[in-house]
């Protein structure tokens, strides 16, 4: 009996602090979109993966934890899943929105917040594709390193961390026209 209310308490902290943290991820949205600050839109989506996992295992363990009062409560189990999946949803959602703003390449955003650029190279890419060395030089301004490989030159900029590496955003030129982008963890 006692490893039951154990469970039931256990299962109330796990709801409370699904319910506090989504309040709380919400509020930080409502902020974020008062303050539009590119480094804290890349932090909330770095939390909203973690939350986003926690939420998840969180639904999957919830009702295992009260199976055998499955009979009894029936609606509060059901309460708590729809909450869980209603949550999910609500931080995938706002994931996929932190994800494209933060992905949407600005030549401002580029040089203000060189830890974001990694974010940036799929609306990169295209633009910088056909371009002359200087054209991508007015844009992105001077490489962090110029070697050649080759017949080409290539260009390199910093774009951030992932986990310990470096990662660089690698534009390669043939006859002075960019006609290849891809990064490089270093």
């Amino acid at each position: 009996m006692k490893k039951d209310a154990v469970m039931e308490t256990a299962a109330e902290i796990v709801l409370g602090f699904i319910l506090v943290a989504f309040n709380i991820f919400a509020l930080c949205g409502v902020i974020l979109l008062l303050i539009d600050s590119d480094l804290l839109w890349h932090y909330l989506h770095g939390a909203l993966i973690v939350i986003f996992g926690f939420i998840y295992l969180s639904a999957l363990i919830i009702p295992f934890a009260l199976r055998k009062k499955f009979k009894q409560m029936w609606k509060a189990i059901l309460t708590a899943l729809v909450t869980t999946f209603v949550s999910v949803c609500l931080c995938v959602l706002v994931l996929m929105g932190v994800s494209s703003h933060v992905s949407h390449f600005d030549v401002g955003r580029w040089n203000e917040y060189p830890d974001l650029r990694l974010y940036m190279i799929d609306e990169l890419e295209p633009r910088v594709m056909n371009m002359t060395e200087r054209q991508v030089i007015d844009l992105l301004g001077d490489p962090c390193d110029v070697s050649t490989q080759g017949a080409r030159i290539v260009y390199d900029y910093y774009a951030g961390h992932q986990t310990i590496d470096d990662i660089l955003i690698r534009i390669s030129f043939e006859d002075g026209v960019a006609v290849f982008v891809t990064w490089v963890a270093t």
